[in-house]
């Protein structure tokens, strides 16, 4: 699994509005991550929980699941999708880290 501990919310934030490359069966599928915010407070030592969200396009549904995704920056990540349905002719999909 791709997912290094100390990736946070700061980890993501930087790369807001580029895609992520999404390893799929024939052509991979560009993910735009539009959205990386804090979820609260964490516990004490503890990373603060965060959301991101991303759009892909609306023909190419996935169900929820670990999905591999790779970004320039920030190489291969193992990240637990989850969709949320169609926004403005694109699919909405999130990832809660905790």
């Amino acid at each position: 699994m791709h997912l290094p501990p100390e990736l946070s919310l700061e980890s993501f934030a930087p790369h807001a509005g580029t895609a992520f490359r999404l390893r799929a069966p024939g052509a991979p599928v560009a993910l735009e991550l539009v959205k990386a915010v804090a979820l609260g407070h964490g516990r004490v030592g503890a990373r603060t929980p965060f959301s991101l969200q991303f759009l892909g396009p609306e023909g190419h549904r996935m169900e929820q699941g670990t999905r591999t995704l790779e970004h320039p920056a920030m190489g291969p990540l193992d990240i637990f999708l989850v969709p949320l349905g169609p926004l403005q002719g694109r699919m909405r999909y999130e990832a809660i880290f905790s």
